[in-house]
């Protein structure tokens, strides 16, 4: 219980400059070439503002698997964060570089932004959201299985490396992604990863999953060869705070359905917290979806 008791007050107390300095060791700790890691390349803990997303109504953070190596072209590598020049080879930050750092993360959005993240941004509208802090809450991109992009795409990699470069970069990763959600603390996190993700997704925990989505049209309105599944659940998050976990299917991108049907999902959610409340037989609330999920959520 005292060992409990620590372990998450030493999540509460964390910083985000104590997670980029935790992060920036195991980054310098990798040796680039036996691990597949782009160069040059930097740790990408996440993308977006993260002060406009601490200010949100509704926290939401998406997650995927690790940053694609398109993010540093090979013919530009900077041309997303112009202070990669600065940081890349370096095994430590000071008090500064860090700052620099995390500023670069912040204005992701207000630059070339990758266009990858519009699969995600019309789910996000749905819940009055998105990455470029244009609506009520700002979203935070995070990576599940690794910070550090990889030479190739995941699924090559997968085929590519030995099995104990794989496990060695897939368990620090994501035991540094758990790290971030007790210091994000976010309501929602949303996701589309393969199958086994979606079970390990907080390792010891047994999760419930529920399917609150079959999709059996695709954009053109036809009928897809397998219907797209999206599933929910609440989790609880080492420091104790719960969140709504969003799976939908992983295809050649995430959420390959139509924006319609994306935005649709986004409304989705808030209907799925007013069911929550008829379950429990307790009356059903006039207050908005926003303020349901926020009542649920805490």
């Amino acid at each position: 219980m005292i060992n409990h008791i620590k372990a998450v007050f030493e999540y509460i107390i964390m910083s985000i400059e104590e997670y980029v300095e935790r992060v920036w060791k195991h980054y310098a700790s990798i040796e680039e070439e036996t691990y597949g890691i782009k160069t040059p390349s930097m740790p990408l803990i996440y993308h977006g503002d993260y002060s406009q997303y601490k200010d949100s109504v509704l926290k939401i953070v998406t997650a995927g698997q690790n940053p694609p190596s398109n993010e540093f072209p090979d013919n530009n590598p900077s041309i997303r964060f112009k202070e990669l020049d600065q940081f890349y080879g370096k095994e430590t930050l000071n008090e500064y570089e860090t700052l620099e750092y995390l500023g670069s993360l912040d204005s992701y959005f207000r630059r070339n932004s990758n266009p990858w993240f519009d699969n995600f941004e019309p789910v996000l509208n749905g819940i009055n959201a998105s990455y470029y802090g244009v609506m009520e809450s700002t979203a935070l991109h995070t990576e599940m299985l690794s910070p550090l992009s990889t030479v190739v795409s995941w699924s090559k990699f997968l085929n590519k490396y030995p099995s104990h470069v794989i496990d060695e970069i897939v368990t620090n990763g994501h035991a540094l992604w758990l790290e971030l959600m007790n210091i994000l603390q976010p309501d929602i996190i949303i996701t589309a990863l393969g199958e086994k993700y979606r079970k390990n997704i907080f390792n010891i925990q047994n999760l419930n999953w529920r399917r609150i989505e079959n999709i059996t049209k695709n954009t053109s309105g036809g009928e897809r060869k397998r219907p797209y599944e999206v599933y929910c659940t609440i989790g609880v998050l080492s420091c104790g705070k719960k969140c709504l976990l969003v799976f939908g299917d992983r295809n050649v991108v995430p959420f390959m359905v139509s924006e319609e049907q994306k935005i649709e999902l986004g409304y989705k959610l808030f209907h799925l917290m007013k069911g929550i409340y008829r379950s429990r037989k307790e009356p059903v609330s006039t207050d908005t979806p926003k303020k349901i999920i926020m009542k649920t959520l805490h």
